[in-house]
């Protein structure tokens, strides 16, 4: 991304169904909302806002391009084109939850000011299509590159200690992710010794399915390490589970 400095008075006043000063703005003012979360690896953990009216904020805290708070106005036609797809996908009628057992993935969380009132909801991969839509349409606000810095990230003398409780290792259940151009049926016709059969696919986008095998016929420490020796096979690691957690 590339930013620029914030020049206040540019910011004081926008059009579009508002007239309020940039400062005068509240919660209330946000039409839509989505905060992605963290997981185990290096996933961007952001915040953005879009207000009534088009001015829109990024609140950039972990492995992103840049950290900080950062701003920006969309134009009438972007603002108009999230909001009818937000009223059209109709997020009144999903669960504020979608459950899902897979820990390495981030957790996503949009909000939606409607007629309706507000809405939230919350899941991981296992979600509709629609709602998967919605939230490209956001990251697609978070990877252009006109964002305005409004406030420096806090610089830390050292790295926060994290408390939380580690999450339990399920031994009987495997992510794997094949390598480029590889095929899992002969890697499943290989593994019928060990009772290795697919659960879920969990993510299309990064290639990641969820197996289990038979406790009873390999310890669970040799099956991993012979599906990481595999040559299908680019990564494997037990699957973890954690506790959903409020972002």
């Amino acid at each position: 991304m590339k930013y620029s400095l914030l020049i206040l008075s540019s910011l004081f006043f926008f059009s579009c169904k508002t007239t309020k000063e940039v400062s005068e703005l509240t919660k209330e003012d946000i039409k839509i909302e989505m905060t992605r979360g963290a997981c185990f690896g290096k996933c961007p953990i952001y915040t953005i806002k879009v207000y009534e009216g088009g001015y829109t904020t990024l609140d950039a805290s972990r492995f992103t391009k840049a950290m900080g708070k950062f701003s920006k106005k969309i134009s009438k036609k972007e603002y108009k084109s999230l909001v009818t797809a937000f009223d059209a996908a109709n997020l009144y009628q999903y669960p504020e939850v979608f459950e899902n057992s897979i820990a390495d993935l981030p957790l996503v969380s949009m909000i939606y000011n409607g007629d309706q009132g507000r809405k939230i909801v919350r899941g991981k991969d296992e979600r509709p299509t629609t709602l998967k839509e919605l939230q490209y349409m956001i990251e697609k606000l978070y990877n252009e590159d006109n964002w305005t810095l409004i406030e420096a990230p806090a610089v830390m003398e050292k790295a926060p200690v994290d408390f939380r409780t580690p999450p339990k290792v399920i031994k009987d259940q495997i992510i794997i992710k094949p390598k480029q151009g590889e095929r899992l049926p002969p890697f499943f016709k290989e593994m019928e010794q060990y009772g290795v059969r697919l659960l879920t696919r969990i993510s299309g986008e990064q290639n990641l399915w969820l197996i289990t095998y038979s406790t009873s016929e390999i310890d669970a420490d040799k099956m991993l390490k012979i599906i990481q020796d595999h040559p299908t096979i680019e990564m494997a690691e037990f699957n973890k589970e954690v506790s959903t957690r409020d972002n």
